[in-house]
């Protein structure tokens, strides 16, 4: 439940209001605000991978809680353990941990996918937003007018 909510949350903070998109809308493109939607994606997809990591997280130990419920369920009486012609466990009880055990592992599979997906989105826009030219303006060193004075400088080029 709280990871359902910790998504929900994500989700609706990726989605821009109503007003904040007609206001973008009247202003003229600049390329700041491509800049600005850059920035905001390369977080919001960061903040995904995070929360679809935790609900791997607490999918694969509910899945190992089953798993475990099932092997303790084994281990008191084996002939719950038995299985049918059709490849399923005699107990329903049993054939139950297996089925959430193999649901949870599922779903802790999904999440982990999503995550990494996510996680190379967010790192490809981190990449793409180091080539911005957000830094000052190359200001050329003054050099006096007189005669007698020699200036000696250097200029780096990243």
């Amino acid at each position: 439940m709280r990871v359902r909510t910790l998504l929900l949350l994500i989700g609706l903070a990726a989605v821009p209001c109503e007003a904040d998109a007609q206001s973008r809308a009247s202003r003229p493109p600049d390329g700041r605000s491509a800049r600005v939607a850059v920035r905001i994606a390369k977080w919001t997809l960061l903040a995904g991978a995070v929360a679809a990591g935790a609900y791997a997280l607490d999918a694969s130990q509910s899945a190992e809680g089953a798993y475990e419920r099932l092997g303790q369920r084994c281990q008191q009486d084996g002939s719950r353990c038995a299985f049918t012609p059709a490849g399923q466990y005699v107990d329903p009880v049993a054939e139950r941990l297996f089925r959430d055990s193999q649901r949870f592992d599922s779903r802790a599979r999904t999440g982990i996918i999503v995550g990494e997906v996510t996680l190379v989105g967010s790192l490809g826009l981190f990449i793409y937003d180091l080539r911005n030219r957000r830094g000052p303006a190359d200001i050329p060193f003054p050099v006096p007018a007189s005669g007698s004075t020699v200036a000696i400088g250097v200029r780096l080029r990243l």
